[in-house]
């Protein structure tokens, strides 16, 4: 039923959500949410300014209401809306499931409205939302200091969510943002990442070590990676899929130039 649903109104709802959010969304995710962040940074003022923000427990303090009053503004079908409000219905009068599929369409449009004050009222060029997690880059501190009351006092009155952390850091210092510590030049996976890409190398955990490579693949760790593979449990990498072989092959080649000694035995 939630599939059946969710092909139903995601192409009603889909129209209305700016180009930024890329949650959940079909030609979104993590890597697209990353190339835009580290686009904008790349295009900003190394000395101007990255405003990040996130709402405190989002998906438990949903007001159900509000969402429901969404909801209302593009379906109109009352048995439609019925069947949305049943996937909704939990103890209390705030808070969605988590996990379910219609709930990732759900959080979507609930912070709808303040991508749009976002980037209509508060005219900010470059914005990039994932789920709850806001990043405003290229800004004044003052415009940082401005938009964080501003957004703060929206996210309360609007839809009655407050700020879990909110930073303000220097555009040179670069952004950590969906799983990537991202500068304007170079794109690092988190420590956390490594140290459990680490672990799955020494266990033997190919699953792990796949999905891993996966999410690294346009960052400056993914070389790192290999080396440790490599250096730790060099039969596991006959076992990688040929695409990540191939990327493997395509790193040697770049460091054949420098006689990067690892890449030359590894290849």
């Amino acid at each position: 039923m939630q599939h059946a649903l969710y092909r139903y109104i995601y192409p009603i709802f889909n129209r209305t959500f700016i180009d930024q959010t890329y949650a959940c969304r079909k030609g979104g995710g993590t890597h697209k949410a990353s190339d835009y962040t580290q686009a904008a940074l790349q295009a900003s003022d190394p000395e101007s300014y990255v405003l990040k923000l996130d709402v405190r427990k989002f998906f438990y303090s949903i007001p159900r209401k509000i969402l429901c009053w969404l909801f209302t503004l593009k379906i109109k079908d009352v048995r439609v809306l019925d069947v949305m409000y049943m996937f909704v219905d939990m103890i209390g009068d705030v808070g969605i499931p988590i996990g379910n599929l219609l709930s990732q369409l759900y959080a979507l449009i609930c912070l709808n409205p303040v991508d749009h004050f976002i980037k209509r009222l508060l005219k900010v060029k470059k914005y990039v939302r994932y789920v709850d997690d806001m990043v405003l880059v290229g800004l004044t501190r003052a415009q940082c200091l401005e938009y964080r009351e501003r957004i703060g006092v929206f996210l309360r009155e609007k839809l009655c969510l407050l700020y879990s952390k909110t930073s303000i850091s220097k555009v040179k210092r670069g952004v950590n943002f969906v799983g990537y510590r991202t500068w304007a030049g170079v794109r690092l996976i988190r420590k956390y990442s490594l140290q459990k890409f680490r672990r799955a190398v020494v266990r033997g955990r190919i699953e792990s070590i796949v999905s891993l490579i996966g999410h690294a693949k346009d960052t400056a760790s993914l070389a790192y990676m290999f080396r440790i593979i490599i250096g730790l449990n060099p039969l596991l990498f006959n076992r990688l899929p040929k695409s990540h072989k191939n990327r493997w092959m395509q790193i040697c080649q770049t460091s054949l130039a420098s006689k990067d000694s690892q890449c030359m035995a590894a290849c």
